[in-house]
């Protein structure tokens, strides 16, 4: 699922596959690298100042150009998994390591090891997690590159299992609902269910496994109920295709949105969506309307689009970061000048009402919510 990813000393992975209920959390959590550091907070809404922030995660970021740290909380919001960063060993090697802690930061375990990506469960008690299998003689090597070994890990007994296999070809996970994961194996979406082999759909026209996206840029975004999905698919015609997908994994309608790319959108509940645009890489037109990257609500049901928040204000350039139901959005921005001024804010879902809750000189990443 998935898709926050940024670039700049400090990197932290998407949005979780199978996000924590927001409807009652009361913290915001984010990562921010404050060298030599990368910290992880948990922040209260509606307050300001020190006392507002409890600090969860303090790693070192040594000497890497990009240090990474990869966030994850449970659905049930009661733990933390974090893949772990320390300076490289000798011959270079990246930290691998998977820790779960509880919601205040204490009680560190190391769970796995080797581990490349990982994603909760929805029941909040295994994680998935990827990493490389035993790695094959050259000349049995396929051309096509090898997806990740899948691993299923049920946290309080250490036990695991195999799901998936590099020759599965499966690169990364998009969305789980259930007993049902979708992956991505370099050409398409695979529906998989757990315990069965991946479900034969290609013959069915309307499978997400039919939708084609230039580069394999893809993001999927499953409601709250389940029942259905948003699938965002950018074309080499310089125009984003929203899918409206059912629980079947099957596509129902289409809007088309030309010149922009989406942000994976955010669910406010069954029937309404945000997400921002942003002018496509690929089309050098950049019309007005995404040239100022509006942060929209959409309603699927009457299939309306409204700006709620673009770039035409004094506070520089507007990120969706995420998005608290029924409440509040959150927006991180980056004010003009010579010296960078990150600010992670909330806004009432109109747009209206700014409320700062962290400055940095660093951008600031999302996390995910908190109790």
């Amino acid at each position: 699922m998935s898709t926050i990813i940024v670039v700049c000393l400090a990197t932290v992975a998407p949005a979780q596959v199978s996000p924590p209920r927001a409807d009652k959390a009361a913290r915001v959590v984010f990562a921010v690298y404050e060298g030599p550091r990368i910290n992880v907070y948990a922040w209260r809404l509606g307050e300001a100042g020190p006392g507002a922030g409890e600090l969860l995660i303090s790693e070192e970021a040594g000497q890497h150009l990009s240090p990474t740290i990869r966030v994850r909380i449970s659905p049930r919001g009661n733990l933390i998994a974090y893949k772990g960063l320390r300076p490289p060993t000798a011959n270079g090697a990246m930290d691998n390591r998977l820790f779960v802690i509880d919601r205040r930061g204490q009680n560190r375990t190391l769970v796995a090891e080797r581990v490349e990506d990982f994603f909760w469960a929805p029941d909040g008690d295994r994680i998935l997690y990827s990493r490389r299998g035993p790695t094959p003689p050259s000349e049995e090597r396929p051309l096509r590159p090898l997806g990740w070994e899948w691993r299923l890990l049920d946290v309080a007994t250490r036990e695991e299992e195999v799901i998936a296999r590099e020759d599965d070809y499966y690169v990364s996970l998009e969305a789980w609902q259930g007993r049902h994961l979708i992956f991505d194996d370099h050409v398409g979406l695979v529906p998989y269910e757990l315990d069965k082999r991946p479900r034969a759909t290609d013959a069915d026209p309307r499978s997400i496994q039919t939708v084609k996206a230039v580069y394999g840029i893809r993001r999927l975004s499953p409601s709250p109920s389940g029942r259905r999905a948003l699938l965002v698919a950018e074309g080499s015609d310089h125009t984003t295709t929203l899918y409206d997908v059912n629980s079947e994994w099957r596509v129902e309608r289409t809007r088309p949105v030309p010149h922009c790319t989406l942000s994976i959108p955010l669910w406010n509940n069954n029937e309404e969506v945000f997400y921002q645009k942003v002018p496509s890489p690929w089309d050098a037109t950049l019309p007005e309307h995404c040239r100022r990257r509006p942060i929209c609500r959409y309603s699927l049901a009457t299939q309306t689009e409204r700006v709620v928040l673009d770039e035409s204000g004094p506070d520089g350039i507007y990120a969706l970061q995420g998005l608290l139901p029924g409440h509040a959005l959150l927006i991180s921005s980056v004010s003009p000048g010579p010296v960078p001024q990150y600010t992670l804010q909330t806004r009432h879902l109109d747009g209206s009402r700014r409320d700062t809750l962290y400055t940095s000189d660093r951008r600031i990443t999302f996390v995910g919510w908190l109790p």
